[in-house]
């Protein structure tokens, strides 16, 4: 937390304002056994840098306090809980905000392949892949102040609502079957 708040008072003393944050954080999880160590690992780059930011800027006149935050907290059913309970956190944390009339937004998305690395992530099952264009335009998109909801949720619906039970948001959806509704 004092790391964060020095970069706040140096910019300060120096003239700048700070008018937006955009918080992105993630650690990658080894095949490490313990799920409570899985779960710290996970959750604290995101927790504890949102709540050092959140700190540093309750004087800021900001314009946007923004997360990036995964699709796995609004899905839920995920095998990887330990960024699922950072990212609700980081959901949470947003919404706490809005409802102190600050701003705040959770960008929900699926991870980004990286071109530079040999391992590819593998697709989540039901989405397509999320290219790097699709990524960039959802970031701007995400920072215009006004936006207070965003989720990039490149979905397979006929898999999503028919490749066992629909989880999360998309449960109350389940009745489509994967079916694209009439249109009137």
């Amino acid at each position: 937390h004092s790391e964060v708040r020095a970069i706040m008072l140096s910019l300060r003393s120096e003239g700048m304002r700070v008018r937006g944050i955009l918080h992105a954080a993630r650690q990658q999880l080894g095949s490490h056994r313990s799920a409570v160590r899985n779960l710290q690992r996970a959750s604290d780059p995101k927790t504890n840098g949102a709540i050092a930011l959140q700190a540093a800027s309750m004087s800021a006149p900001l314009v946007l306090f923004n997360v990036l935050s995964s699709i796995s907290s609004l899905l839920g059913g995920t095998r990887d809980f330990a960024n699922a309970a950072a990212d609700a956190y980081l959901d949470a944390l947003v919404r706490w905000r809005r409802s102190h009339g600050m701003c705040g937004l959770a960008l929900n998305w699926l991870d980004v392949p990286d071109p530079r690395s040999a391992v590819s992530a593998a697709p989540r099952a039901g989405f397509h892949p999320v290219s790097r264009e699709l990524a960039f335009a959802a970031l701007r998109i995400s920072l215009i102040p006004a936006c207070q909801s965003f989720a990039l949720l490149p979905a397979i619906w006929s898999t999503l609502l028919t490749d066992g039970q629909p989880r999360g948001f998309l449960a109350p959806y389940a009745h489509l079957g994967g079916e694209r509704p009439p249109l009137s």
